[in-house]
């Protein structure tokens, strides 16, 4: 029985353009009166081809295999046949000793088959889940594209920190360029940039993407405050400057230094907006020059660091950049890149070095690296962590992540299952939509990795996605946390416990435990007291099987028989004090002085509370001794 009483609402009853309601005191029922039936009852009216963004999901067979939970323990079970204690009011010294007396018959039954354990012994821990809450579960935000206010971004933190998320992918540079350092000066080769040249470079390529008018850039002092805050909350926070691909903003900031014919064209024909030419070196040179003082700022802040990698000029080659960087070693002579795809390793390996000397871990994503399962061109330095995000798709043959790992890269799995793009907020409003990407994770456990040729893939984690593709588009973060939950939800082993909802069930437990029986409340008093016991060390599934547990013990407290009465009569006293109305169509159909009192006698020999009298219905029928008027200065007699 729950200790919760019935809520009773009274009902509002409407009214045509004049009614009566008249009150009487009396019993129940339902009266039926005779009056004839109306022939009239009022109306009612009854109420092609994509970045990180945009690519084809591909969902493995495996992400539909079912997850196997670990068994939980029942909730106790009070051995019905004991004797049972006299009606009365329990003190909580009679509870305590009724816990005592529940663990020492336990212990005594047990003895001969238990064996003897130290009493300094503490549990063991299960290995395979000391793993899975090692994992990084990390939340990703394109803060590149879009503009994102510190406050917002300490929101996410908050959401993240609480549904047990380990950090936080905050692309700065990733099309635009929105976090910009108090210097910005630098030199490449013989050329020095001055701070102000760079920062107003900057900001112009990034407004010349998207103009955001809630703001262009983070400030150094704003990014120090969002490190230190994220670190309070035990947050990390993994910096994006991506490149070759994705720096629109770069490449115009380099145009406006005077750097000549930064982007990629292809064939002369086709030049990319987002992408940097790997025959520039003036313009390679100066990217690295840049992205060495972004590391430079991160270092000691951040653990690893994102150099981007993905997407080589699919803008300006139809999604075959990579095809297009290999192809001179099958063509050579016909115009393709020389060695294109060499360089970008050597690019690659060169940030990754960058990155390394400032104390940090390089990631990138996945699909340029060994492109089409090809290692014949060089080799990437294997510390690069491998953001794999996607399988490929038609004409977009990346490797496999089973090749990946064992060419002795980590794997953080991106499945692009799990992405949702800003304003594509549900089915049928564009790829990549946030039903989708709720779909995506309900079929897609976070173990499992994307083209995995049927291996078990390694993995150090998994990263769930918000992009702005669109940034335009208007940033909701309700959506964001529904898919932020539903990824904890989907992996519940891998996540912490939210304490803030375990606390939640605990303050919605009954606290004054002496209208129950004893027999009751040792089941009770054992599922809180597991419940309670909820720590950092506690998964997601194991506090929702707890917090079960203490529903079904709660469900199943019983009534001393003397508050049972007390409840009983408190309830029948509810229900007669309860509106009980009966309502009378007078307003369309004439009523006769008689046959209203008939059904006023019969509603009180009923019990009925009152009857609801329409006078003023479609018709008026109720006509007072001074029916004048006042209204627009004149008065109607």
């Amino acid at each position: 029985m729950k200790s919760d009483q019935p809520r009773y609402a009274i009902r509002k009853y409407a009214v045509g353009a004049a009614s009566v309601l008249i009150g009487f005191f009396a019993g129940a029922h339902v009266v039926a009166a005779d009056t004839p039936t109306t022939t009239e009852s009022p109306s009612t009216t009854v109420p092609t081809q994509p970045s990180e963004g945009e690519s084809t999901i591909s969902l493995n067979e495996e992400a539909s295999q079912p997850t196997v939970e670990k068994p939980t323990a029942p909730a106790p079970i009070v051995d019905q046949s004991q004797p049972t204690l006299p009606d009365r009011e329990l003190r909580v010294s009679d509870l305590d000793r009724l816990i005592r007396e529940e663990a020492s018959s336990v212990a005594e039954s047990d003895v001969a088959t238990q064996p003897a354990t130290a009493a300094t012994e503490t549990p063991a821990k299960d290995p395979d889940q000391e793993e899975k809450l090692a994992k990084k579960k990390i939340v990703s935000i394109d803060a590149g594209r879009k503009y994102f206010s510190p406050d917002q971004i300490k929101e996410i933190i908050d959401e993240a920190s609480k549904t047990g998320y380990t950090d936080l992918h905050l692309l700065v540079g990733n099309d635009g360029l929105r976090f910009v350092l108090d210097d910005m000066s630098l030199k490449v080769g013989d050329t020095s940039y001055s701070s102000q040249a760079v920062t107003d470079a900057v900001e112009k390529g990034t407004k010349a993407y998207y103009d955001d008018p809630n703001g262009t850039a983070l400030t150094q002092a704003q990014m120090d405050d969002i490190l230190a805050y994220a670190k309070s909350k035990k947050v990390g926070v993994i910096p994006t400057i991506n490149s070759p691909g994705h720096m629109d903003a770069i490449l115009t900031a380099m145009e406006q230094l005077g750097i000549e014919n930064p982007h990629f064209n292809y064939f002369g024909t086709k030049k990319s907006a987002r992408t940097v030419d790997l025959d520039n070196q003036k313009a390679l040179d100066f990217t690295k020059a840049l992205v060495d003082k972004y590391a430079a700022y991160f270092s000691g802040k951040a653990d690893i660091f994102n150099i981007g990698l993905d997407e080589y000029a699919n803008d300006a080659t139809d999604a075959h950049g990579w095809q297009v960087l290999q192809a001179s070693k099958h063509w050579p002579g016909e115009g393709y890149p020389e060695k294109g795809y060499e360089k970008f390793i050597q690019y690659a390996n060169d940030l990754a070095a960058i990155v390394k000397k400032h104390k940090m871990k390089p990631m990138a994503f996945n699909d340029g690296i060994y492109y089409n399962g090809d290692t014949s061109y060089g080799t990437f330095d294997k510390d690069i962590i491998v953001s794999y995000w996607t399988g490929g798709w038609n004409g977009y043959d990346v490797a496999s992540s089973k090749l990946l790992s064992e060419l002795g890269h980590q794997i953080l799995n991106t499945n692009d299952a799990w992405y949702y793009v800003l304003g594509r907020d549900k089915a049928g409003s564009g790829w990549y939509n946030l039903d989708q990407g709720l779909e995506g994770i309900s079929k897609s456990a976070i173990d499992v990795v994307q083209k995995n040729d049927g291996a078990k893939v390694p993995f150090i984690g998994g990263m769930v996605a918000a992009w702005a593709d669109t940034p335009s588009a208007t940033y909701k973060k309700d959506l964001l946390f529904k898919l932020m939950h539903a990824f904890a939800d989907k992996n519940a082993d891998y996540f912490v416990a939210d304490p803030e909802v375990v606390e939640k069930a605990l303050s919605e437990a009954p606290t004054d435990l002496d209208h129950y029986t004893p027999e009751s409340l040792v089941a009770f008093a054992a599922a809180k007291k597991a419940l309670e016991g909820a720590g950092t060390d506690t998964t997601r599934a194991e506090a929702k099987t707890l917090i079960d547990n203490l529903k079904a013990a709660q469900d199943a407290l019983v009534y001393t028989e003397s508050y049972a009465k007390e409840v009983a009569a408190k309830e029948a006293a509810e229900k007669l004090a309860m509106k009980k109305v009966i309502s009378i169509d007078a307003g369309r159909k004439y009523f006769s002085l008689d046959q209203l009192k008939r059904i006023v006698d019969k509603a009180s020999e009923l019990g009925y509370s009152d009857l609801h009298l329409l006078v003023g219905n479609d018709g008026m029928r109720f006509v007072l001794d001074d029916m004048t008027v006042e209204a627009n200065g004149k008065t109607y007699a």
